[in-house]
């Protein structure tokens, strides 16, 4: 039989798990990134396609680009938005939403630091907050 701390635990735990869309984001910020690198070298080779193959295959490339720079845009407010949902609801961490905001600041001007800095944030979160 749950206790009534028990049950505002689990429900606690089952929103913050429903609700971590920013984390995904974060994810997808990362992922993009990484992908978008051998995008970003390989484009004068792509001048040579066909123009039946180039037309799709730049209209793919324009999406993903698209979603980057959304994701690069909204990178440092996603990090605030899940440390503060994160620092309400876990026990053991509290992340300190400024400084991580700050972080995905300074990765607009460092720009490998976006990506590292998601990737550590989601390693951090993952110990005490699993995303799946």
């Amino acid at each position: 039989m749950m206790g009534a701390s028990q049950t505002r635990v689990t429900s606690e735990r089952k929103s913050l798990d429903s609700q971590s869309v920013y984390a995904y984001l974060i994810g997808a910020h990362v992922v993009s990134t990484l992908l978008s690198i051998p995008v970003v070298l390989g484009s004068a080779a792509l001048s040579d396609l066909p123009q039946i193959v180039f037309v799709p295959v730049m209209t793919g490339i324009m999406t993903l680009g698209a979603a980057v720079i959304a994701l690069y845009v909204a990178f440092p407010v996603l990090l605030y938005l899940d440390s503060k949902r994160c620092d309400r609801r876990t026990d053991g961490w509290e992340p300190n939403s400024k400084l991580w905001a700050i972080g995905g600041i300074i990765g607009y001007v460092l720009l490998p630091l976006q990506p590292v800095l998601g990737l550590l944030y989601l390693y951090k979160r993952h110990q005490y907050v699993p995303l799946l």
